[in-house]
């Protein structure tokens, strides 16, 4: 990845993402096929049995849970916006389009194909449970084996049970998975890096701004490293448990500075701003580790994101001052 971002940029990115995001709707689709082949069942039969299934359960209404579908609906919306609209990572392909209608078209086409291909994953997922039920297989637990290890359970059938031809999609499949996120946000960051922390765009001439952008993307491939390994020792249910959950804290201020400027006409105290966000994180933490004590009960899910957006526009709010400046055209 440092290779290949470190020669072409954005350039490559579209290029190489586009290969790796079709390996991995190939791994999918060849992956349901191996359970299909396995189970002797058709298409239909597979829908069936999915639709019949707990699996295909949308809608939870105990409030107290997690899973209460109002608040998982609402949360889900507000993370597409935040970790797809306002995340650079996700918007420089977008960015990269020469004229804005081509950039909406890219955008509709993109949100069409995220649906089928969220339908397939789920399916998938639905699928390997009731594999795993027909054949009588023991799943994987956690460390303290009271529940299913869901991170485990796609490798642990791929690699012992669904045979060679499910080993090597399921390869193809993660390596694809894999590169498709970390290359591009290899490439914000240093991007992201030199032209908002570094400002090289209006402190050094073309040729220095070069040098210094290859450092950056040295040194941020070697933390992106240092992440990917960290982040083995954390506890965690499932891997997109952890990202939304950490969605909830780290894009709930950039929510709350989209909708402050988005609706209001007030001008933020720019001094205070970093001091407001951690704040919010911070309240936002007290709530999500003691809500069922606070609130008999009540648990806190990934709308935690919308409370801490909130948190942040009432201080933004409290510090700002009226815009009193007119647009002269």
């Amino acid at each position: 990845m440092l290779i290949y971002t470190y020669r072409g940029g954005i350039k490559t990115l579209v290029w190489t993402d586009t290969l790796q995001s079709g390996l991995l709707l190939a791994g999918v689709i060849l992956s349901i096929y191996a359970i299909l082949s396995q189970l002797d069942w058709s298409l239909g039969t597979a829908v069936s049995e999915i639709t019949n299934s707990g699996y295909s359960k949308i809608f939870f209404w105990d409030p107290n849970e997690k899973s209460y579908f109002i608040k998982q609906f609402l949360s889900g919306a507000f993370i597409a916006v935040v970790m797809t609209g306002l995340d650079q990572n996700m918007m420089q392909k977008s960015l990269s389009v020469p004229n804005l209608k081509d950039a909406q078209k890219n955008l509709y086409w993109f949100s069409f194909v995220l649906v089928l291909v969220n339908i397939l994953f789920i399916s998938l997922g639905a699928l390997l449970y009731l594999y795993s039920a027909k054949q009588g297989i023991n799943l994987p637990l956690t460390a303290d084996g009271t529940k299913t290890a869901t991170d485990q359970v796609f490798p642990f059938l791929a690699l012992n049970h669904l045979g060679i031809f499910a080993s090597i999609v399921f390869c193809i499949g993660l390596i694809a998975a894999t590169f498709s996120s970390a290359d591009s946000v290899l490439t914000t960051l240093t991007t992201s890096f030199c032209l908002d922390v570094i400002q090289t765009d209006k402190k050094f001439d073309e040729k220095k701004q070069t040098k210094i952008r290859h450092w950056v993307h040295i040194g941020f491939s070697f933390l992106l490293l240092i992440a990917i390994l960290i982040s083995e020792f954390i506890p965690k249910t499932s891997i997109l448990d952890l990202i939304f959950t950490s969605a909830a804290f780290t894009y709930g201020p950039l929510l709350g500075l989209f909708v402050f400027g988005l609706f209001t006409k007030r001008n933020a105290a720019d001094k205070f701003v970093p001091a407001i966000s951690i704040a919010s994180v911070l309240i936002t933490c007290i709530l999500y580790f003691y809500s069922a004590d606070l609130f008999n009960g009540y648990k806190f899910g990934y709308e935690l994101l919308l409370f801490n957006g909130l948190f942040t526009f009432i201080g933004l709010y409290f510090f700002s001052r009226k815009n009193n400046h007119q647009l002269v055209v």
